[in-house]
């Protein structure tokens, strides 16, 4: 005697009509699709190849599980096996990944909003290992480097374009990165590695007043603070993590602004004062920090 299991799936299987080849490259299209905006959606596409993956919160786990049998049986009959059972495992995997948004907001001693801080949440879990194919962009405009404070994760490059009608000697002393690009115009024929955390302080060897910043970090989870002195770090992973506040303004002694963070699945606020010093952004770099220090990170 068949089980009301079996009869169950006959029935449901015998509600499907016979599908086309039109019908195929459709629903094939549409389940790439989908797939496609959650992996950006819930940024797990490092995981995804891992079979680590969520499509919603816990509230969700009682439809999934009612869903998942409907979508298996059409899955198969649609997409084939392979496509089927990857369906399944975005359903069902049991390592949920949740993400939080997390917002900072960055005051000086005085209590004010301080721009240019670079706020980043180093994880006490281990992530995927990821290629770095970062290039960011520091100009110099009107003798200054354009932006004024860069944050980069390890591992990516800079290009350094002289966009002045003089031309410019950039280098660094620092021990997070010692370079130097010598006298040139326009963009250099190669962009600089920044293959080591800390901080990096940019000068110019013809005009001393130009200074600029780098910090680099060791996680992809970082911003910098806008005029308002708020970051916004985005779909942070459930876990623990140290999260950490750098300016260039704060005393070399004081160290880097620490504390420990908790995200779970829901948004947090926080607010962080760190101990500037007056601001000092014209001169010769190395008089205005330490750069041949090991800087704090």
């Amino acid at each position: 005697m068949p089980s009301r299991h079996h009869a169950r799936m006959d029935s449901m299987s015998d509600d499907v009509k016979p599908i086309t080849q039109r019908d195929s490259n459709f629903f094939n299209k549409l389940i790439n699709k989908l797939i496609n905006n959650l992996v950006n959606k819930w940024q797990l596409r490092k995981n995804f190849c891992a079979g680590i993956a969520s499509i919603g919160e816990p509230r969700l786990a009682a439809a999934k599980k009612r869903f998942v049998s409907q979508i298996l049986l059409r899955s198969l009959r649609v997409f084939g096996v392979p496509n089927a059972f990857l369906a399944l495992g975005l359903l069902m995997n049991t390592q949920t990944l949740m993400a939080a948004n997390l917002q900072v907001e960055v005051l000086d001693a005085q209590g004010m909003a301080l721009p240019d801080a670079v706020v980043y949440a180093q994880p006490e879990f281990a992530l995927p290992p990821a290629k770095n194919n970062q290039v960011a962009q520091i100009e110099q405009v009107g003798r200054k480097f354009v932006p004024l404070v860069t944050a980069l994760q390890v591992g990516s490059q800079v290009s350094l374009p002289n966009n002045d009608t003089v031309r410019h000697h950039v280098y660094s002393f620092s021990a997070a990165k010692k370079f130097e690009v010598k006298l040139y115009s326009g963009v250099p024929s190669e962009n600089v590695l920044f293959d080591k955390v800390g901080s990096v302080v940019l000068g110019c060897n013809i005009h001393d007043k130009m200074i600029g910043y780098i910090h680099v970090v060791d996680t992809p989870f970082f911003q910098k603070t806008d005029a308002s002195g708020k970051a916004k770090l985005a779909n942070l992973p459930k876990g623990k993590y140290q999260l950490k506040v750098w300016h260039f303004n704060v005393p070399q002694n004081a160290g880097v602004s620490e504390r420990a963070l908790q995200v779970s699945d829901s948004a947090q606020t926080l607010t962080i004062k760190v101990a500037t010093k007056p601001s000092a952004q014209s001169g010769n770099p190395t008089k205005n920090f330490e750069a041949s220090k090991d800087a704090n990170y």
